[in-house]
């Protein structure tokens, strides 16, 4: 599990500690530094083991590719045999492409929080797959109308 950048480490962490449970074994974390200056991102620190593994990052967004890109490229760059990329919401920006045109990931996965817009659609015959929210917020209103929890509700 690899997290793009410090600030979403929580979220890579809880990701980790999910598929550990899921597996029955333990998941090796990484995570990277980035640092974000007048529109110019760097920084190049990557920390943890991902060498002959498959590396799946976790973030909440994609829009222009960037941080998305430099995740992938460490990560092939320290080893990973496969490289997975996911991301909650994908609000692709125009520059965008650059993440499937060059040395694309293994897959993308995101969710139809937004819509991909025509120019992103045929990347879903390649690396890019949408999950549906759906039924999330389904179950998210079945539970408020019955007076469920949903800090139990293990889909949020």
């Amino acid at each position: 599990m690899v997290s793009p950048d410090i600030g979403g480490i929580r979220r890579a962490r809880h990701f980790q500690e999910r598929l550990e449970e899921a597996l029955g074994r333990t998941v090796n974390f990484a995570l990277m530094d980035k640092k974000r200056s007048r529109g110019v991102v760097s920084g190049t620190l990557f920390a943890g083991d991902v060498g002959g593994r498959c590396a799946i990052v976790v973030d909440d967004l994609i829009n222009s590719g960037t941080t998305a890109a430099r995740a992938i490229s460490a990560c092939r760059r320290e080893g990973a045999v496969r490289v997975e990329f996911a991301a909650t919401h994908a609000s692709f920006a125009a520059e965008a492409h650059r993440l499937f045109d060059h040395h694309p990931p293994d897959k993308v996965l995101v969710t139809d929080s937004v819509d991909l817009g025509e120019d992103f659609r045929p990347y879903l015959q390649g690396p890019l797959a949408v999950l549906s929210v759906a039924p999330l917020i389904a179950e998210a209103i079945r539970r408020l109308e019955n007076g469920g929890s949903l800090s139990e509700f293990g889909g949020l």
